[in-house]
């Protein structure tokens, strides 16, 4: 077992800058509660690596599997993007106040990707969260295939990378930077 909830402390790479405890915690109330509820202490098999910014959760998630500090079920997560980008390498505007994570899943086997799994899984967890923000019918929609919108805003964005037999999942979502939503 091993801690939980990593913080990439006294940090500052091409890649990220690192967060403290203290700025975590001002960062929002929800961490100030998870924090003072001992989320720092918690151990996991899986671990989620929190920095302060970055080019992007992805690239961090890209950088740590490369040099094997992370495995799958890890995942990233920043308070803000620098270089957050979507399908076709769009730019995604990454302010801080929104949820930007990645996670390390397992690679498709040769069976679900002659079955052509790589691109459901998207649509598969663009339902999953809109399902999840839809729960007080919010009039959330999936627009193929990877984004979530509300009353025609766009609200959230998923990003399912490859390389190597490796399989990183990005999810931006705007709860401080929208029109509605949660």
């Amino acid at each position: 077992m091993q801690k939980e909830i990593v913080l990439l402390e006294d940090t500052k790479t091409d890649l990220y800058e690192g967060i403290d405890k203290t700025s975590l915690m001002e960062s929002h109330d929800l961490w100030k509660k998870e924090v003072l509820e001992g989320a720092l202490e918690r151990e996991s098999l899986q671990q989620v690596f929190i920095c302060k910014s970055c080019s992007s959760s992805m690239d961090v998630a890209w950088n740590f599997l490369s040099k094997g500090s992370c495995k799958e079920w890890d995942s990233v997560l920043t308070l803000e993007q620098k270089s957050g980008r979507g399908q076709l390498r769009r730019q995604w505007v990454s302010p801080v106040g929104n949820i930007y994570a990645s996670l390390v899943l397992p690679s498709f086997t040769e069976e679900q990707k002659k079955a052509g799994w790589q691109d459901k899984f998207s649509v598969f967890v663009a339902w999953v969260i809109a399902d999840y923000l839809d729960a007080d019918e919010k009039n959330i929609k999936i627009k193929w295939p990877n984004d979530i919108l509300q009353n025609g805003y766009k609200v959230a964005g998923i990003l399912l990378e490859e390389r190597e037999n490796k399989l990183v999942l990005g999810i931006g979502i705007n709860v401080a930077d929208r029109k509605s939503v949660v």
